[in-house]
């Protein structure tokens, strides 16, 4: 399902996500990553001769976060270790430029998505699937009560990382290293 990916020469794991989901369990972890991911009408779109549905979001950086609570303390909860506090912040999580696709789609619906405002901000609140009459029906939810329902023949869904909005530098400095 997932390929989080890692660099060649030293196996160390990259700073981007890769992830595929192929059924139900695949796309809940992908749904847990966009939960209270950022996008708008105008960063979707339908490309109905590939059958391909795709929308940039702007993403929380979760596992950014984990990985600066385990340097700061010394213990991150794996298998049933002490728990550690993520931030309530979220300034502290970073974020992440995130595409989400999904292949093999036949209908696009929209409800509550206003198309005549393409920059409104829509808030991710999950995403789920349910198979009917050998279709799968993809349902992206939004904070608002909006949602995009995708029609597809099966469940194909790739979220894959853009670049990492914490380390853009401003239009006279350098990214950050």
């Amino acid at each position: 399902m997932t390929d989080i990916g890692a660099d060649p020469a030293t196996d160390a794991p990259l700073e981007r996500f890769r992830l595929r989901a192929v059924d139900g369990e695949d796309l809940a972890v992908i749904a847990a990553c966009l939960q209270g991911a950022l996008s708008c009408y105008g960063e979707m779109g339908f490309d109905e001769a590939e059958n391909r549905f795709a929308l940039i979001l702007v993403r929380y950086s979760w596992e950014k976060a984990a990985r600066q609570v385990a340097a700061d303390t010394g213990a991150l909860d794996l298998d049933g270790g002490p728990t550690v506090d993520m931030p309530n912040d979220p300034a502290a999580l970073g974020q992440q430029r995130t595409a989400l696709r999904f292949e093999t789609v036949d209908v696009v619906r929209l409800r509550g998505i206003d198309r005549a405002e393409p920059n409104k901000v829509l808030e991710v609140l999950t995403l789920s699937v349910r198979e009917i009459d050998s279709r799968v029906m993809v349902h992206i939810m939004f904070a608002d009560g909006s949602e995009v329902c995708l029609e597809a023949a099966q469940l194909d869904a790739r979220l894959e990382d853009l670049e990492d909005l914490d380390n853009l530098g401003a239009p006279d400095e350098p990214p950050a290293s």
